[in-house]
């Protein structure tokens, strides 16, 4: 506190406003913008009980998509996609399910993906449900994968 004061004592008039004066045309601005009022109405919705989630009739639920975003450079990432796959699918979801693998990379491991899609091929999910496989030839990391995916 000692360093604020001093500060205050020894700056110069152009110093002291140079330093205040955005500060001060961002409050301004926030001010005249209705901010508080906005700011008052989020924290006053936020305090009150949360409301209630509509209710579903039994055996129904919203439409799910599941992105499974991967690198799927080895043979043990392909067996935990497919048990990743298989524990989304065999989970008895009520909605219609979309599952999508993301591959991030698929050139870097072609046959992987071959695999992959024969596997897919092979298991009958139920008629509600639909399986997407999104690749990305180029690296791009697992945010590009998602977003291939979506």
């Amino acid at each position: 506190m000692d360093k604020v004061i001093w500060h205050l004592r020894s700056a110069g008039g152009v110093e002291l406003v140079g330093s205040l004066w955005l500060p001060l045309v961002v409050g301004l601005t926030l001010y005249y913008s209705s901010y508080l009022p906005i700011l008052v109405r989020a924290l006053a919705r936020k305090a009150s009980a949360p409301r209630p989630l509509p209710a579903l009739d039994p055996g129904v639920g919203h439409d799910l998509l599941v992105v499974l975003p991967t690198l799927l450079r080895r043979r043990d990432e392909l067996l935990g996609l497919q048990r990743a796959i298989t524990s989304i699918l065999d989970n008895g979801y009520p909605g219609h399910l979309v599952v999508c693998p993301a591959i991030d990379h698929a050139a870097y491991a072609p046959h992987l993906v071959r695999d992959l899609e024969a596997w897919l091929a092979r298991r009958r999910p139920r008629a509600d449900v639909t399986i997407l496989i999104a690749t990305r030839d180029a690296r791009g990391g697992k945010a590009m994968a998602v977003e291939a995916g979506v």
